[in-house]
């Protein structure tokens, strides 16, 4: 999906993992996508949802239960 959608997903950090262990809630799966805030991962998902691709994919993925969402921000930064 992220290959796909390129221009989308441009200057983002992207992140999958499996939960071997403990499987907080029954999840199995996480993904973590950065952004400058809430308003910036609204409107990234706006943009993906407005594609039949993007749909197609959704519909394609086989069944899925969401679990939670989660933000998580940077208080500061060093470099």
């Amino acid at each position: 999906m992220v290959k796909k959608f390129k221009k989308e997903f441009e200057g983002r950090s992207v992140g999958f993992g499996a939960y071997d262990i403990n499987r907080p809630n029954g999840a199995t799966h996480w993904v973590i996508i950065s952004g400058k805030d809430g308003h910036d991962h609204m409107m990234l998902y706006d943009k993906l949802q407005s594609q039949d691709e993007f749909i197609n994919i959704l519909k394609e993925r086989g069944k899925v239960k969401l679990v939670k969402d989660y933000m998580v921000g940077n208080l500061k930064s060093y470099q």
